[in-house]
């Protein structure tokens, strides 16, 4: 979780340090500040490193719902890389959005 602060941090004081000034909606992200989308897959990448592993906690949850003598076979691999996959989807767009509103109240859009 420290990791994830520093990234979004970091990032956040470099879009900071850079006067922003409002720009029409066709023009391009200014050089120097990075785009909503490139902080989102940042800290998307940080919280999935961050994960730990997700098939142990699923098999007992499973065996939980469905009764200790339920066989649960899960491919491991599989379950770490959709669960990992999901998560950076939610946070990219999550930050994304909180970065882009951010930006835009800074400067003066909303």
């Amino acid at each position: 979780m420290k990791r994830l602060a520093g990234t979004f941090h970091a990032d956040w004081a470099s879009t900071e340090n850079t006067a922003v000034a409002p720009k029409p909606a066709n023009e391009p992200a200014k050089e120097g500040l990075p785009a909503a989308s490139k902080v989102a897959k940042k800290v998307a990448k940080a919280m999935a490193r961050g994960l730990g592993p997700v098939t142990p906690v699923l098999e007992m949850t499973v065996k939980e719902v469905a009764g200790v003598e339920t066989e649960v076979n899960l491919n491991s691999v599989l379950v770490e890389n959709t669960v990992k996959d999901a998560v950076k989807r939610a946070v990219k767009e999550v930050v994304k959005d909180l970065v882009e509103e951010a930006v835009a109240t800074q400067s003066g859009d909303k």
